[in-house]
């Protein structure tokens, strides 16, 4: 308490001293802050597996996705041994769709697509471990441009523990405001290929439907499904990433079993909040 009361005193007089100096009149992001030329260079983050992001020194976008700079190593860069590797034998017919989308871009479901009308992919398909993604949120502890990074990972082994497979915001409809115009999916991997002297940059993933047309009225926050296991993945570009989400298990009445760990929360429980308080960026695009 009294350290409290210490930083409090220090916080008042810091607001005197700031009036004092015309710094409170307007604006402090327009009006006070100098943003340099020139970005002083940082060390490449991209390889740290075990740097889960922060703040970092960049204002050139509003917001990106990007894989991890390496791939993931010894594992097989073959369309249908990789499809075996990650359990997903879906694979080479979400490639074969998502690559005739590409070529047709319009409005008709690609699952209404006949897959021999679709191309064959035959080239290598490389693992990335992680994603990171880059966007501005200067209400958080941010860099000197307000730009805030976070790493987005899909592994088979995190720290030599159990899978880990974090969930994500997906765009689909920009003109729809706030979470209307998202959804929530879990990755379950990202992939790299080139097709035709393009490179894409994919994940593979399974979305959360949502419970209702607006948030719980309790909590203010939206509700998701968790997908059957039966449901279809779903191969997307990256790029429709927005940034990763948190997601909250709804217990209900019942209680929780002590044996349950954290690797099985997005598995035994059967719908979720999603929780919109855990930054200020979150709070800020999913009401």
């Amino acid at each position: 308490m009294v350290l409290t009361n210490q930083r409090l005193d220090k916080l008042a007089a810091c607001s005197v001293d700031f009036k004092a100096r015309g710094m409170m009149d307007d604006s402090l992001w327009t009006g006070q802050i100098d943003l340099p030329t020139t970005i002083p260079s940082a060390p490449a983050a991209d390889d740290d597996e075990d740097d889960d992001g922060g703040a970092i020194d960049d204002r050139g976008i509003l917001g990106e996705v990007k894989l991890s700079r390496r791939a993931s190593p010894r594992v097989p860069r073959e369309l249908v041994p990789l499809s075996r590797w990650l359990r997903i034998p879906a694979l080479p017919v979400l490639i074969s769709r998502f690559l005739y989308s590409q070529e047709h871009p319009g409005n008709v479901s690609i699952h209404e697509i006949p897959l021999d009308e679709c191309p064959k992919y035959t080239g290598n398909v490389y693992l990335h471990p992680s994603a990171v993604a880059t966007f501005f949120s200067p209400s958080d502890i941010s860099g000197i441009g307000g730009m805030l990074r976070e790493r987005i990972r899909s592994m088979r082994k995190w720290r030599k523990g159990p899978e880990r497979r974090d969930c994500v915001f997906v765009e689909h409809d920009p003109h729809l405001p706030g979470f209307r115009g998202m959804y929530a999916a879990q990755v379950f991997a990202f992939i790299k290929f080139k097709y035709n002297h393009v490179s894409f940059s994919c994940a593979v993933i399974k979305r959360f439907s949502s419970v209702g047309n607006s948030p719980c009225p309790d909590t203010g926050m939206w509700i998701v499904r968790r997908p059957r296991a039966e449901e279809a993945y779903e191969l997307i570009n990256i790029d429709s990433i927005v940034r990763a989400a948190h997601l909250i298990g709804i217990a209900g009445t019942a209680f929780i079993p002590h044996q349950i760990k954290y690797s099985d929360s997005l598995k035994v429980f059967k719908t979720f909040y999603v929780n919109k308080f855990i930054d200020y960026h979150a709070y800020e695009i999913a009401f």
